[in-house]
C-alpha cells in the first residue's frame, strides 16, 4: 500500500471517529455549575502558590542540623559520643536528601505555578474568571499584617516603613509647593 493511500484512509477513520465521539451536550444545570466552577478558578491559587520558600527552609533545617551536631557532640561521655556520632552522621545523610528533594520541590513548584497560570489564561480567554478579592481589614482596625497574608513578618515590617517614607516624602513635597 502508498503513503499516500495510509494517510488518506487514516484521516477517513480519524474524521469518522470524531463524528461517532462528538462532545455529548451538557444539562443546563450542568453547564451552570461547570461556569461557577470556571468563575472561581482563582481560590485554587491558595493551594497553588505556597507562602513558604524550600530552599529557604533547607538552609533553615539545615543550620538546625549543624547546631544539633555542636550541641549533642560536646556534651556526653566518650562510648555516647560514638552513639551521638553515628547520630548525628544519619541526620547529616538524612538532611542531605531533605535538601535534594526540597530543590526537586521547587523546581516543580515553579512548573506547577506556571501550568496553573497557562490553564488560567486560557480560561480566561473563553469564560469569566472572577478576580480573587482578599479580606482587608476595616477601616480603624487595621493591624501589623500590612499584607494580608495571614502573619506579621518581615515584608510587613518594610511595608510599613515604605508606607511611612512615601508618606513623609509626600507630606513634605506637598508643604514646599504651599510655600512657593
Amino acid at each position: 500500500m502508498k503513503l499516500r493511500n495510509l494517510i488518506t484512509e487514516s484521516k477517513i477513520k480519524l474524521n469518522e471517529a470524531w463524528i461517532e465521539n462528538e462532545t455529548p451536550q451538557m444539562s443546563n444545570e450542568d453547564k451552570k455549575s461547570f461556569l461557577e466552577a470556571v468563575s472561581n478558578f482563582n481560590q485554587y491559587g491558595k493551594s497553588i502558590y505556597r507562602e513558604g520558600n524550600f530552599k529557604q527552609m533547607s538552609e533553615t533545617i539545615g543550620k538546625m542540623i549543624e547546631g544539633a551536631k555542636t550541641v549533642a557532640l560536646s556534651e556526653g561521655d566518650w562510648f555516647d559520643g560514638i552513639t551521638v556520632n553515628r547520630h548525628m552522621k544519619n541526620l547529616g545523610e538524612s538532611y542531605k536528601l531533605f535538601e535534594k528533594t526540597c530543590k526537586e520541590m521547587e523546581s516543580l513548584q515553579q512548573r506547577l505555578e506556571a501550568c496553573y497560570e497557562d490553564i488560567g489564561g486560557t480560561l480566561n480567554k473563553y469564560f469569566n474568571i472572577n478576580e480573587l478579592v482578599e479580606e482587608l481589614d476595616p477601616v480603624g482596625q487595621e493591624d501589623s499584617d500590612i499584607d494580608n497574608d495571614g502573619d506579621s513578618d518581615e515584608s510587613d515590617k518594610y511595608l510599613a516603613n515604605r508606607r511611612k517614607t512615601v508618606t513623609k516624602a509626600v507630606t513634605g513635597e506637598s508643604k514646599k509647593k504651599k510655600k512657593w
